[in-house]
């Protein structure tokens, strides 16, 4: 079974895993608990008209197509559209810096941000200018509902613009 296959099985399994899912302003994220997630293009929300976006997926696919290259994000898998013509693609799972489920409790970001800020300013500084040297990527949106630990290894795990 290819893992287009596979996502869409777990999609149709789980029908309310994108609304429950953690989500920026074009991506949802959602981890299929096998070591891989899928990042899905679209705003979703119940009784409302959907939006896709295939040239972001588009875009973010190839920067951490190319990030992962050099060990600056996670892995990816299959770039596909699911039979509705959502846009998606299959990324590898790594362990955030803040939990999913944290990322949008602003007391938790303070609390988080202060202390981590510190701790990982010189990680966060080095991933920085390795993705612009690399990859030609600004990573304007560098904050740590964005960052990852791969093998023990600072990531991005947001690659908008």
């Amino acid at each position: 079974m290819s893992s287009e296959q596979i996502a869409t099985q777990f999609l149709s399994n789980n029908p309310t895993a994108i609304t429950g899912s953690p989500c920026g302003i074009s991506c949802n994220f959602i981890d299929m608990g096998n070591g891989w997630g899928i990042k899905i293009y679209a705003y979703i929300k119940e009784g409302e008209e959907s939006v896709f976006y295939p040239d972001e997926r588009d875009d973010h696919y190839r920067a951490q197509t190319e990030a992962a290259k050099y060990g600056l994000g996670p892995n990816v898998g299959a770039s596909f559209d699911l039979p509705d013509g959502t846009p998606c693609y299959i990324t590898e799972v790594v362990e955030p810096i803040v939990p999913h489920n944290e990322v949008h409790t602003w007391q938790v970001w303070e609390r988080h941000w202060v202390d981590l800020k510190k701790e990982l300013k010189e990680e966060i500084e080095k991933l920085c200018k390795d993705l612009e040297k690399h990859i030609d990527f600004y990573f304007h949106d560098c904050h740590l509902g964005n960052l990852g630990r791969k093998n023990g290894k600072l990531v991005c795990i947001d690659f908008g613009e």
